[in-house]
């Protein structure tokens, strides 16, 4: 039985089908530093040693990417961003030719860490509620930035 339900799951796809990605020359992307301090955790941890870890207040590295995504407005009616933990961050409707927003990374170090998610895919959608194309930023644990698989820089 176990065997025959192998051989039904074997013929099966069940990977969504290759979604191109958007053109080069219709996004542009903008990286956004700034210093910022982690808010003061509201309980106090223990370390291993059982000593109370401190709050550093020293300001750290934090990213904010800007895109703006040139469409025709016709065929596409909505864009989605979704992490690489699966959680929807941005759920839009496209409204003019050129769209643009800022998406939150976080903080460097924790996207090196893999605190914070590390990976977004921005789903630009036509009115069937079909994923037309797609736009996938990464970063790496050395910190490597990829842009649709493409090299872009270090964070």
């Amino acid at each position: 039985m176990i065997s025959l339900l192998i051989l039904i799951f074997s013929f099966c796809d069940f990977q969504k089908p290759d979604v191109p990605y958007l053109s080069e020359d219709l996004f542009e992307y903008e990286l956004d530093y700034s210093l910022k301090k982690k808010p003061n955790p509201e309980n106090q941890h223990l370390d291993v040693n059982g000593n109370r870890t401190e709050y550093n207040p020293t300001p750290l590295p934090y990213l904010k990417v800007k895109f703006a995504i040139k469409t025709d407005g016709d065929s596409l009616s909505k864009y989605t961003v979704v992490d690489s933990f699966g959680f929807v961050k941005r759920n839009r409707k496209i409204k003019a030719a050129l769209t643009e927003f800022v998406l939150d990374i976080g903080y460097t170090a924790d996207i090196k860490d893999r605190i914070t998610s590390h990976s977004y895919s921005i789903n630009l959608i036509n009115g069937d509620k079909v994923i037309m194309n797609k736009i996938d930023i990464a970063f790496s644990e050395e910190g490597v930035m990829t842009i649709n698989g493409i090299e872009r820089g270090r964070i």
